[in-house]
């Protein structure tokens, strides 16, 4: 035993019969969680059959169990609660936030899809209500044709209301070209009729006949020209009120998809348009809807006030949650401009804009936003330099094409050239997509021009040590053995001068 060993053999004291007769302290029982998670489980199974929002909104964020906390937050179907949810989970359940920001999510492109849906319906209901008062031209029944031919694949997904509204301009489009084949039709009658007179004048050669007919030929004439001057007065006063009750269509079905800034910019135009024409040609019931249409459009100003406020509070507060957080630039810039879409269109819906809201809005999303700027510009920065690198390689790869065309080429070294200039070009990447294909083109024609040279050669080297193969060979014929190793000796430096050849060419 060592002297260390023994000393501390010496040190350590002996145990004590009170210390190993003290008792030990009693191990407390881990609790029991299977009776508290059972009767979890029967109230969210209540809450989930019962369809009761509130319990199951309380169970995603409070229930014991990981597994109950995401069921109940599958089945929260309420938007206003999801958002709320969302809210308070946030930074402290990432299971349950995810469920909910991604049913969220789901929502909003189901929302966005139906608003790009009624944006065409719009749009072409619109155009087609700007056609129908225009003046007959060359090209207003083809027109007419194509407006028809798009209308007939959205008629099914308009509401009535549009429908209604879309036929009944389509009718006054149809009927402006009756209008003008009728016209056309009533003149050529009057030139018939005058021609039919002044051929019979002629015929008779009777000055009366013919003053008669000349006479007939006028008022036919003046006769035509007063029912086209009025049917162009009632054509122009009718495609006034086709203006107007269009744009009255058009803001009431604003009114009932609740876009208040659309209704407000309709009835401005409505309003400017009815000064220009004599109120005594609008039909009794214009004046009616328009003052309930004023009506509902100033309920809709009020209710969108009331809750936009709330979101747009939300939209402020996750914006603010994004400035300084820990997450990459692609996705961070991806969240931006999810919340940035997610305010416009909360805006085009209200149509009405806090300036302050708005400006703080704003602040805060250049704020967050500059991870990602840093980023990018770093990103295109090293792209830039990526560039710089593969064009000085294809100004090497050319100028050492020239080397092989030279005067004692290196050929031992073109593969492994080849080799390192591919590891170096695929080490520089990426560059920017516009040139990216272009300088990939230079590379590959580069590369291979320097292969080709490679196959050349040696494919001559093969040729002549074929040719020394076979002249060895004829050796064997030779009786004289000093000569044929004379000759042997030859052959075999002539063999070691040529230069490379491919492994599995056998030569």
């Amino acid at each position: 035993m060592s002297l260390f060993s023994k000393w501390r053999e010496e040190k350590t004291p002996s145990p004590t019969p009170e210390a190993d007769a003290a008792p030990s302290l009693p191990v407390k029982p881990r609790p029991d969680r299977s009776a508290d998670i059972a009767a979890e489980e029967s109230r969210l199974a209540q809450a989930l059959s019962s369809g009761d929002a509130d319990t199951l909104a309380q169970m995603a964020l409070a229930a014991t169990s990981t597994r109950l906390r995401q069921r109940a937050a599958e089945a929260v179907a309420d938007p206003e609660r999801v958002r709320e949810l969302i809210r308070l989970s946030r930074g402290k359940d990432s299971a349950v936030y995810r469920i909910l920001t991604e049913k969220r999510d789901a929502w909003l492109e189901v929302e966005r899809r139906a608003a790009a849906l009624q944006t065409e319906i719009d749009a072409v209901a619109a155009g087609i209500a700007r056609h129908a008062p225009m003046p007959f031209d060359a090209i207003y029944e083809a027109t007419l044709r194509e407006q028809e031919r798009r209308w007939q694949t959205l008629a099914a997904q308009a509401s009535t209301t549009i429908r209604e509204r879309v036929e009944a301009d389509l009718a006054r489009a149809h009927a402006v070209v009756r209008q003008h084949h009728d016209a056309i039709a009533l003149k050529e009658a009057a030139q018939a009729a005058a021609r039919e007179a002044a051929e019979a004048a002629i015929a008779s050669r009777h000055q009366a006949d013919a003053d008669a007919a000349a006479a007939a030929l006028a008022r036919a004439a003046q006769q035509a020209a007063s029912q086209a001057e009025a049917a162009e007065r009632a054509q122009s006063e009718a495609e006034a009120v086709r203006v107007l009750t269009g744009l009255l269509r058009q803001l009431q079905g604003a009114l009932e998809r609740g876009g208040s800034a659309r209704a407000a910019r309709l009835r401005d135009t409505l309003e400017a348009r009815r000064k220009e024409i004599d109120p005594a040609i609008l039909p009794a019931w214009f004046a009616r809807q328009l003052a309930q249409a004023d009506e509902s459009l100033e309920k809709l100003k009020d209710w969108l006030a009331f809750t936009a406020g709330p979101k747009r509070a939300e939209l402020i507060e996750r914006m603010q949650s994004l400035v300084g957080a820990e997450i990459s630039p692609e996705q961070l810039a991806i969240h931006i401009r999810k919340l940035q879409e997610e305010w416009r269109t909360l805006h085009r819906g209200a149509g009405e804009d806090d300036s302050e809201e708005d400006k703080r809005f704003k602040t805060l999303a250049n704020k967050a936003y500059e991870p990602c700027k840093v980023h990018f510009a770093a990103k295109a920065a090293q792209r830039a330099e990526n560039r710089a690198h593969r064009e000085a390689l294809l100004t090497r790869l050319a100028e050492y094409t020239t080397t092989l065309t030279g005067d004692s080429p290196n050929w031992r070294r073109v593969i492994p050239t080849l080799v390192e200039a591919r590891r170096e070009w695929r080490q520089y990447a990426p560059v920017d997509q516009d040139i990216a294909e272009a300088l990939q083109a230079r590379f590959k024609a580069a590369t291979e021009g320097i292969s080709a040279l490679l196959d050349a050669e040696t494919t001559r080297n093969v040729a002549a040590r074929r040719a020394l193969i076979d002249e060895a060979q004829s050796l064997l014929q030779l009786e004289d053995v000093r000569q044929a190793i004379d000759r042997a000796k030859a052959l075999q430096r002539s063999w070691k001068s040529v230069g490379v050849v491919p492994r599995e060419s056998g030569a």
